[in-house]
């Protein structure tokens, strides 16, 4: 797991946690559910969401296989 995708996903889901709390403590309760709902199920779809991950991996082994390729020589056509 990328720390960048836990450090983000944990933030939003956390911030919606609290914004939901709030909601029940203030007269903004609207405003508090609109921003925290969101918030909330975003930052669970970032933590949950492994496809990228893999895609990160596929794009560094074909970096590496690129980078393994030597010019063979021989006149480059134009």
């Amino acid at each position: 797991m990328n720390i960048s995708r836990l450090v983000s996903g944990m933030i939003l889901f956390l911030a919606g946690i609290i914004m939901i709390i709030f909601s029940f403590f203030s007269e903004a309760r609207v405003v508090f559910l609109i921003y925290g709902i969101p918030f909330f199920f975003i930052g669970i779809a970032i933590l949950l969401n492994s496809k990228e991950d893999n895609i990160e991996q596929i794009k560094k082994r074909k970096e590496n296989n690129i980078s393994k390729r030597k010019h063979k020589g021989g006149k480059d056509k134009k």
